[in-house]
């Protein structure tokens, strides 16, 4: 296993509790940071309030020596001094990411974030929810805001998890136990979501509300191809090199 720090973005409903599982087997007890305070998404958040404060103070904290990797809902920026990490994270497609998060939502009771709590305070409907600032650009203006995702050195599918977790055990040299866990609590949330899928009204104005966040995940998923690419290009290397 490599030295190099591990930045993981979980990014809300892209498996990160799976993930999570199988970081926790890879990196145990004190070497795996969990930090889910930023919530990137509320906009009463020190990370969207006082921007240049939050990294300010983020950038003045250095790493615990024991910390070997970081996993949760933060803004990558906020590690910039953490030189030489590994950079990773998985991504959904964006209507199902936000159909899954919608309905989790709804399942959720109010716990303090300012978002949430005015979705359910005001009883939006799926396409209201939808045209949130926070959600049509959730992932290029919120949780990859100033981000350059060249810098990532591993970009993951959740359709493809398994297969992704193969290429990013190979990556870091380890091996790690996979769980496959089910974190929508609604009932009926598969029916619903075919339901939903199979209207072509909806279906039409959700994928027109997410079109910018559609052609940011499209892109990362020819980056994705890419690095899928370079790996195989080394292995083959590495064969033909072996004696």
């Amino acid at each position: 296993m490599q030295d190099r720090p591990l930045l993981s973005v979980h990014v809300p409903k892209c498996a990160g509790t799976s993930f999570r599982a199988w970081l926790e087997s890879v990196f145990p007890g004190p070497q795996l940071l969990l930090d889910y305070d930023d919530r990137p998404i509320d906009p009463s958040s020190p990370m969207n309030t006082a921007t240049a404060a939050f990294l300010a103070a983020c950038h003045a904290r250095p790493l615990a020596a024991s910390v070997r990797a970081v996993h949760g809902h933060f803004w990558i920026r906020k590690y910039d001094h953490v030189l030489a990490a590994r950079r990773i994270t998985v991504l959904r497609h964006p209507l199902a990411r936000t159909l899954s998060h919608y309905y989790f939502w709804l399942e959720t009771p109010p716990h303090g974030h300012a978002l949430h709590d005015r979705v359910l305070g005001e009883r939006m409907t799926l396409l209201d929810f939808a045209a949130l600032p926070q959600m049509r650009w959730f992932y290029r203006d919120h949780f990859f805001r100033d981000v350059d995702m060249a810098t990532f050195d591993f970009i993951g599918d959740v359709d493809r998890l398994a297969e992704d977790i193969e290429r990013l055990e190979r990556l870091l040299g380890v091996k790690g136990h996979r769980v496959r866990v089910n974190e929508n609590p609604r009932a009926g949330y598969g029916a619903e979501i075919e339901r939903v899928l199979r209207d072509a009204r909806v279906r039409s104005a959700l994928e027109t509300l997410l079109a910018d966040d559609i052609a940011f995940f499209e892109a990362q998923m020819i980056r994705r191809a890419g690095q899928l690419d370079g790996a195989a290009t080394s292995e083959s290397a590495a064969g033909r090199s072996s004696p």
